[in-house]
């Protein structure tokens, strides 16, 4: 359960204190770190190019044939270069609105989440700005020549936490889009008594996930390691659970339940929809579902803390509010800005 404490510790005891837009870690890995795997930006504009090269040599070899023909038969050219040219121009008229509509019939989007959308929420402990919470999702990359969905939480202590304790960390996802699980997750700790990457790759076609960190600590210095473990068929990391949670019927009164895979340890969630509620913003009112997750240990649900989910009950599904009791006071993260591209 570390990393999913971790993660819930990030989200609501942190802030983004930099103005500057978030930035991805994953594509500026080692070899190490990217254990084999092939990882760029996903760039959908070079099929349109290639197809829009391919039709010009297409025009170029018409033109000259047309030349050619033009040399032999200058009287019937006139009459004949103008047909030739008038159905050259509807074919590759059509050829193109062929090539463009599949271009973006593949590049159909069908969750809630999208490329460019995000959160920023304000946490406060005991009536103190604790922090402000990102949650997002950057432009698409590429794992190994298949597209990914590419989730991200990032969070800075606040000047106040950090005479406490430091922490500048950074969590992202690579997420498959058609089987709906994950490629990769990746943490990013920077804190006051250790520095750590951690990736765990998920090898579905073997059965097996592989974990690599490297880092520091003020306890072992540097240090390197890796961990395999089997995984079935199906699950999500605790980074693209947030956003795997948004696809979900989400009935109010139910309750889902999927894996989640947690270092060398398969962790069942259980999510429950409590509620519908009009949620009051800074940024006005929302109409929002209330979940409440949980997680099953050993064959125990075990919560982490007493956590509310506000997620909006429309198309997006972005959460908006959430609040954590733990054994002092309550956290309480609000809605402070929202991005919907």
């Amino acid at each position: 359960m570390k990393y999913i404490i971790l993660l819930f510790s990030m989200l609501l005891l942190s802030c983004s204190s930099s103005k500057k837009d978030v930035q991805d870690i994953i594509t500026s890995d080692s070899d190490f770190l990217k254990n084999g795997q092939q990882i760029e930006i996903f760039d959908s504009s070079k099929k349109i190019k290639v197809q829009q090269n391919e039709s010009k040599e297409k025009k170029i070899k018409k033109i000259s044939k047309s030349s050619t023909e033009k040399s032999k038969k200058s009287g019937e050219i006139k009459k004949d270069s103008k047909k030739i040219e008038s159905d050259s121009k509807n074919k590759q008229a059509l050829t193109r609105s062929k090539k463009i509509e599949t271009i973006k019939n593949t590049e159909t989007w069908k969750f809630p989440f999208v490329p460019g959308e995000k959160v920023v929420l304000s946490a406060k402990y005991f009536g103190v700005e604790a922090g402000k919470i990102t949650l997002g999702m950057f432009e698409t990359k590429k794992v190994n020549g298949k597209k990914a969905a590419h989730f991200y939480a990032e969070g800075h202590s606040s000047s106040i936490f950090s005479m406490v304790y430091r922490i500048k960390d950074k969590v992202e996802s690579l997420w498959d889009p058609v089987k709906q699980r994950p490629f990769l997750i990746a943490f990013h700790i920077d804190e006051a008594k250790q520095k750590r990457e951690i990736r765990t790759h998920f090898k579905w076609n073997e059965g097996i996930s592989t974990m690599v960190e490297e880092g520091w600590t003020k306890k072992k210095g540097d240090y390197k390691k890796s961990l395999k473990m089997n995984i079935p068929g199906k699950g999500q990391d605790i980074m693209s659970a947030f956003f795997y949670m948004r696809t979900l019927p989400l009935n109010v009164g139910k309750t889902y339940t999927f894996d989640v895979f947690e270092e060398d340890k398969l962790v069942r969630a259980s999510l429950s929809v409590l509620r519908e509620e009009i949620l009051s913003t800074r940024l006005g009112k929302f109409n929002t579902l209330v979940l409440s997750p949980n997680f099953k240990v050993e064959g125990k649900f075990k919560k982490v803390g007493d956590i509310k989910v506000w997620i909006t009950n429309d198309k997006y599904r972005q959460i908006i509010r959430i609040e954590s009791k733990i054994k002092i006071g309550t956290i309480v993260a609000k809605l402070h800005s929202l991005t919907r591209p």
